[in-house]
């Protein structure tokens, strides 16, 4: 991306990488000349299917380049999407919150599904924003119907350390 914005003057968004990801897309978009190009925080990996969407947050980084193998796995049939966090494209100004970028990242989910159940995933730091969408929606009255946490700690409190410690060292896991 950084070559692109020094050889043609254009700065693509993680998420036109995305939604275009071959070299003729890439070039019938430069052909285009224009620095206008949308920054949306709704990410679709693919579009297609008849299955309920796929959405899943991406990790601290903020983009979700790494979901595209996994929506390749799940098939054509399974409609994905990511999200690309705000301030990444270097204008906009990031979150400072959970509970915006839950809010945020529910208005861009549903232009696609206005209604639920919702099929949900989160990775690493996402699971954290993928649980507050999953509360939020709640409140609102929408079902989800599965949220799938990927590398990261319970979104429990752990009551005990010291039994947790313990247990880490039975298990060697403490070094």
């Amino acid at each position: 991306m950084a070559q692109i914005q020094k050889h043609f003057g254009i700065n693509l968004p993680i998420a036109t990488i995305l939604q275009n990801p071959t070299i003729t897309q890439i070039a019938n978009i430069l052909s285009q000349q224009t620095n206008s190009l949308p920054n949306s925080t709704l990410v679709a990996i693919n579009k297609n299917g008849s299955q309920t969407p796929l959405f899943c947050v991406p990790g601290v980084a903020g983009n979700g380049l790494y979901f595209y193998k996994l929506a390749d796995y799940l098939g054509s049939e399974q409609p994905f999407y990511t999200f690309q966090a705000r301030g990444l494209d270097g204008k906009s100004i990031p979150h400072n919150h959970i509970e915006d970028m839950a809010t945020d990242y529910i208005q861009a989910m549903q232009t696609v599904q206005p209604q639920g159940p919702y099929i949900l995933g989160g990775y690493s730091f996402g699971s954290n924003i993928a649980l507050e969408m999953t509360k939020q929606l709640q409140q609102q009255g929408h079902e989800v119907a599965l949220l799938a946490v990927l590398d990261n700690f319970a979104p429990i409190e752990i009551n005990k350390p010291k039994r947790f410690f313990i247990w880490m060292q039975k298990l060697d896991l403490s070094t």
